[in-house]
């Protein structure tokens, strides 16, 4: 397969997957994180009852996620059906999150 230079460098990992694009997202990203982290703080410092209820609710939410998609994608490798090819990745991506939480 004849690439052009540029293109064939963009697939081999060469200097053009860095991007500015995409460095200008992830301080982006940084600084919503960490005034997020700043207003959880806050709520810690202000009502901790409703902090701990409030930071149970978003456990439970995010780690059903991804309980979910674990037991979809093993549902697809059991049966080996072509009706999960679709999402399958998707769904191992998904389940790879709850050694984080």
């Amino acid at each position: 397969m004849n690439l052009p230079p540029s293109t064939d460098q963009h697939f081999r990992g060469g200097p053009a997957t860095r991007s500015a694009v995409l460095e200008r997202l992830e301080k982006t990203s940084l600084l919503v994180g960490g005034l997020f982290l700043l207003a959880l703080a806050a709520g810690f410092a202000l009502d901790r009852a409703q902090f701990f209820r409030s930071y149970l609710v978003g456990f439970l939410f995010w780690v059903g996620i991804g309980v979910g998609c674990l037991g979809l994608a093993m549902l697809n490798h059991l049966t080996g059906g072509l009706w999960g090819l679709v999402p399958r990745r998707f769904h191992e991506a998904a389940a790879r999150t709850l050694p984080v939480m």
